[in-house]
């Protein structure tokens, strides 16, 4: 499935197999490593991947809800966060982000916290 206009941004936890997968088969996707924000702290990810207008995709599931909780709280808005859960084979990883995607589609993801 080729997505168009939906554009990721990995954080450092999520697998760099799984971005280069899904870039072979015409996937926009940004990693941390690429533009040198290796180690920053999570809700500068967030606002880069907000900035980028990119939807941030992790496996750090209890600091990215923690951290979505507090942007809507402070009335702050972000361009989307997919919590992808660790599974054995990569593939596995990938069927189930690319459900996670078709689910919401090219919908508006301003402020959505979906799970893979």
């Amino acid at each position: 499935m080729k997505t168009t206009g939906i554009r990721l941004y990995f954080d450092e936890d999520m697998s760099s197999i799984v971005a280069a997968r899904l870039r072979k088969i015409g996937w926009d996707i940004l990693t941390t490593h690429q533009v040198g924000n290796s180690g920053i702290e999570d809700h500068d990810q967030l606002r880069f991947a907000t900035q980028e207008r990119r939807i941030l995709v992790t496996r750090n599931y209890a600091d990215f809800q923690a951290l979505h909780e507090h942007f809507l709280n402070e009335g702050q808005t972000h361009t989307g966060i997919i919590v992808c859960f660790w599974r054995p084979e990569i593939q596995k990883m990938i069927e189930a982000l690319v459900k996670t995607i078709q689910q919401y589609g090219g919908s508006d993801w301003t402020n959505v916290l979906a799970y893979a």
